[in-house]
């Protein structure tokens, strides 16, 4: 049985950890009854659906549609850590605000282009 029968399959609910390059805490949730069957390579390959990644992306679209605070909880979640990335590059505090600033103008003024089934982190970060 392949990977999508395994994931149409609605008999019991398994949690598996994933090995091999991610967090061991990151895990994947199975509906199939026979979790013997399963390859590693099946459970190493298959990408993981990241809670915060599914509501960014819902954020992503309802900034899309014209609501202004879904940007607000953008900024609030990344503004930190891209303000710190940015310090680390810059080693001053006035001009990482500044970048930090223009990176989420950069960021609002190109939402319309992003693309939902990936990640909006990796995508701040990229234009940061």
């Amino acid at each position: 049985m392949g990977w999508d029968g395994l994931m149409a399959d609605s008999f019991a609910q398994t949690w598996i950890t994933l090995r091999g390059g991610r967090k061991a805490n990151d895990r994947i949730r199975l509906r199939h009854a026979d979790t013997h069957s399963l390859r590693q390579d099946d459970i190493a390959n298959t990408p993981v659906l990241d809670p915060d990644a599914i509501e960014d992306a819902g954020l992503v679209v309802r900034v899309t549609e014209g609501e202004a605070a879904a940007f607000d909880k953008l900024v609030e979640r990344y503004s930190v850590r891209i303000f710190a990335h940015l310090f680390r590059l810059v080693r001053n505090r006035e001009e990482a605000e500044d970048l930090t600033q223009e990176t989420f103008l950069r960021v609002y003024r190109s939402l319309a282009r992003f693309d939902t089934a990936r990640p909006f982190r990796s995508w701040v970060y990229k234009i940061a």
